[in-house]
């Protein structure tokens, strides 16, 4: 018994010593006219420029990431673009204070669109991206509309979400039983202009038995184009024959 108490403390001492190793960087940005911006992604780059931290700003422009003390860069991105970047050596609780971003006229046609309904939506397990609303997006793949997605990393085909160890794709609530080449090549067969949103879930509920830290990506295609899915798939596996006949 007194070995499983020691256990126990000792653990608890560890628990305690990980919690409080971690620092807080925070800061706020706002735009040229000083007005705050909101849903602006902030990330963390480490020493070999892998992003491991992503989170995007509140109403007010804030926003707080938790990290482990280090040299980092610090990027403020939106829709692909990169607005900041700064490095930073912390070894406490460090704010930034006020960064301010000179908003593209890209970006300001964007707010437009979206005046009715928001392009980036927060709930309490996702976060929205509403591709129809977005010119970033349109004209493209899937791959494409996923380059501008917050939180989603696109690096020569690879994609990830950042700060989770796995990612799974569905489209429409359902899961892609693809990877690797045969997932890009469905991906590409997707265009943006029948995607209605992508939702990336960092919390997957139990329905969807995730493993581990992975987080989903759910693919929400418009109500019209809902059978563009098995025709997608369909040009998928129609490649590889095509190559074998030539």
């Amino acid at each position: 018994m007194k070995k499983r108490h020691l256990i126990a403390f000792l653990l608890i001492i560890l628990f305690q010593n990980q919690v409080f190793s971690q620092i807080k960087i925070s800061g706020q940005i706002k735009n040229e006219k000083n007005n705050p911006v909101e849903f602006i992604e902030i990330q963390l780059q480490n020493k070999d420029s892998i992003i491991f931290k992503s989170e995007l700003t509140n109403a007010e422009g804030k926003f707080i990431l938790q990290t482990e003390k280090g040299e980092y860069s610090l990027l403020v991105r939106q829709l692909g673009v990169i607005y900041h970047n700064q490095k930073i050596n912390v070894n406490q609780d460090t704010y930034i204070g006020i960064i301010n971003i000179t908003e593209k006229e890209q970006q300001l046609q964007e707010v437009v669109i979206t005046s009715k309904k928001k392009l980036i939506e927060r709930k309490v397990d996702r976060l929205i991206f509403n591709v129809e609303n977005s010119i970033s997006a349109s004209g493209g793949d899937a791959i494409d509309a996923l380059k501008v997605t917050p939180s989603i990393r696109v690096q020569n085909d690879n994609i990830s979400m950042i700060g989770k160890s796995g990612m799974g794709i569905m489209v429409n609530d359902k899961i892609i039983q693809l990877s690797g080449d045969d997932l890009i090549n469905y991906l590409k067969n997707l265009k943006s202009d029948e995607i209605k949103k992508i939702e990336v879930i960092t919390n997957p509920p139990s329905k969807y038995d995730a493993q581990g830290n992975s987080g989903l990506v759910n693919i929400v295609l418009k109500s019209a184009k809902s059978n563009s899915l098995n025709g997608s798939f369909r040009n998928v596996l129609s490649q590889p024959l095509r190559e074998g006949v030539l």
